[in-house]
């Protein structure tokens, strides 16, 4: 039977089922009027660090320490790790043994064995022991009972992103109510502001100060809840040996993981499959299940709809679905969501099993189906999608990521007109918040329309929406090459009296009555033309021999190599700043932490 024949079944014994939680909003502001912590986690270290050379000396002396072969981040996690010497962790030793080469035979004999003639029954032989012991272990830990239930990281919402400076840390020894909603804030938004979320940026080393394992000051402040935000925090980073001994450490300081800490560990086997094991099933999964029946943790519709997204295959999954319906498991939003995404289903039988029965349309299927019929090529048709789902479902709540799927096929083709058509009509229009994707594709889309005219105007204007909208001062990929552009190949002096009329025009451009069209030009009135000349967004052979000209009198050789070096230097700057950061950090970690935190006021 048809996978989704399957479900339909399932739904018509359960009915689909979801959850409308009531959320508290944690803003950085709400720890702006605590005192600052004042030694929690920042030891007391005699200073050992001192320069008294060039920037480039500095580096070239030190390059030891952070460079190849010096081992510096294994050293950091061995240090943090210390205190659980009595543990089996594996990262305790310093070792140099991934074997690539049995990655890539396992990817190669999987991908083989995929092209035979019944790829699904091939995949099933292969992994049918696999699903028997999963779908076992699985029933093993599931009550007999289930109902969704509200989890407790549902009480809090947070930003997607911002760009201000990480909160003040509080002390904890006079707020400690604030520790789990500070560990909350820190792991869940993105604090874009000196790249503070990002692997080598601060935050990582404000979470493992918190939460090492001999700082006792902060010990009795933990819970699982504080530890899956841990967890969840650097499975985004694909940081799956720090996930696992967090788990450990969780467990060692006498602190019971709960379902969401399995569920967490199980979508990281997941991630960790898909990237390193070419979708092989890992046997983590099997450990973890086995661990929540025996800690007599419960399995929830999440650890199902996760252990969903292991199946390779439709007899596997139809065995599976099966498996939930007998045993009335409900079925959630999230697991419908699973079934669509993990089979290989065109947009119209996805909408057509929704239709017949009766779901819902969520945001997140509202993603999935957009995506799926723009890779179709259909895009006037997602387009009506989605804007039948905005007037006709005030429900969903959109946000930027699904509009930016359009910018992205926008600025692939160089449609800097259509992407800011996007752009206002959603974005100025319909109030939607654009993140730091949607201007990284017009920033893209700009680039790849080429060298205009106005191409300084554009910029700038480009430049001034970015700081309306906070996100002014956060350099990316294509702001530095568009910058670049500006500086060797379209770069005139911009005058106020025409920027002004340019950011009018560029601000009311808008699609035509008719709907989304590729062919803007040619049903335009004279007016919106105007604007399209001024971004150079004419059809036909016009442009090209315009194009022509432009490239013969701009794109020589020598400025070519001017702007490769202008982005060398931009690449340069910043490797030796990071460099210098590492090498701080590499002579006396714990002095250089407090230093950096309180030069930028975090403590």
């Amino acid at each position: 039977m048809n996978v989704l024949n399957r479900v339909g079944n399932a739904l018509a014994k359960n009915t689909l089922k979801s959850d409308v939680l009531k959320k508290e909003l944690v803003l950085p502001e709400y720890f702006t009027n605590t005192n600052s912590i004042k030694d929690h986690s920042i030891r007391e270290v005699k200073s050992c660090i001192t320069r008294d050379c060039s920037k480039n000396e500095y580096v070239r002396k030190n390059i030891n320490l952070v460079g190849h072969n010096s081992n510096f981040q294994k050293k950091m996690i061995q240090e943090y790790l210390s205190p659980l010497s009595a543990l089996p962790l594996k990262r305790h030793d310093i070792n140099n043994d991934y074997n690539v080469s049995q990655i890539q035979s396992l990817k190669t004999y999987l991908n083989a064995m995929k092209q035979k003639e019944d790829p699904s029954a091939t995949v099933f032989k292969i992994s049918k022991r696999f699903v028997s012991d999963m779908i076992a272990s699985l029933i093993k830990c599931t009550p007999k009972s289930m109902a969704i239930v509200e989890d407790h990281h549902t009480k809090f919402a947070y930003k997607p992103f911002t760009f201000d400076e990480v909160p003040r840390i509080p002390d904890f020894e006079v707020y400690p109510q604030q520790f789990a909603p500070y560990i909350g804030l820190l792991t869940h938004t993105k604090f874009l502001y000196r790249n503070s979320s990002k692997t080598n940026g601060i935050i990582p080393k404000i979470l493992r100060n918190l939460m090492h394992p001999g700082n006792v000051k902060t010990l009795h402040l933990r819970s699982a809840n504080t530890f899956n935000d841990l967890i969840y925090f650097f499975g985004g980073k694909s940081d799956f040996a720090t996930c696992r001994e967090l788990f450990v450490q969780m467990k060692s300081e006498g602190i019971s993981p709960n379902t969401r800490t399995y569920n967490l560990m199980l979508r990281i086997a997941l991630k960790y499959s898909s990237i390193q094991n070419g979708n092989i099933p890992s046997s983590s999964v099997l450990f973890y299940l086995k661990n929540m029946k025996q800690n007599n943790v419960d399995a929830d519709h999440v650890t199902w709809a996760t252990c969903y997204n292991f199946l390779q295959d439709d007899i596997s999954r139809d065995i599976f679905i099966e498996q939930m319906k007998a045993r009335n498991i409900p079925i959630h939003t999230n697991f419908l969501y699973s079934v669509l995404r993990s089979g290989n289903y065109s947009c119209a039988e996805s909408l057509n099993f929704l239709t017949k029965n009766s779901i819902p349309i969520n945001y997140k299927i509202l993603d999935l189906c957009v995506n799926k019929l723009i890779q179709e090529d259909k895009v006037g048709i997602a387009w009506e999608l989605l804007n039948f789902t905005m007037c006709r479902k005030p429900n969903v709540k959109i946000n930027a990521s699904v509009i930016n799927r359009f910018i992205r096929l926008f600025a692939s083709k160089g449609r800097i007109d259509l992407a800011l058509m996007t752009y206002n009509k959603y974005m100025k229009q319909s109030g939607i918040l654009p993140d730091t994707n949607t201007f990284e594709m017009l920033f893209k889309s700009l680039v790849n329309n080429g060298y205009t005219k106005h191409f300084m105007y554009t910029l700038q204007y480009l430049k001034d929406l970015k700081e309306v909208n906070g996100l002014g001062k956060y350099k990316t990929y294509w702001v530095v090459k568009s910058n670049s552009i500006a500086e060797f190949n379209c770069k005139v002096e911009i005058v106020d009296s025409k920027m002004a009329g340019i950011k009018t025009r560029l601000d009311n451009l808008s699609w035509p009555k008719t709907g989304y069209t590729d062919n803007v030009w040619f049903i335009s009135d004279a007016d919106t033309r105007k604007s399209l000349r001024l971004l150079g967004c004419i059809p036909g052979s016009f442009k090209k021999k315009q194009s022509k000209v432009t490239e013969t009198s701009n794109s020589t050789s020598e400025v070519s190599i001017k702007k490769q070096q202008y982005r060398d230097r931009i690449k340069k700057i910043a490797l030796q700043n990071s460099f210098i950061n590492r090498i701080d950090y590499a002579k006396g970690w714990y002095e250089s932490l407090r230093n950096e935190l309180t030069k930028r006021k975090i403590i």
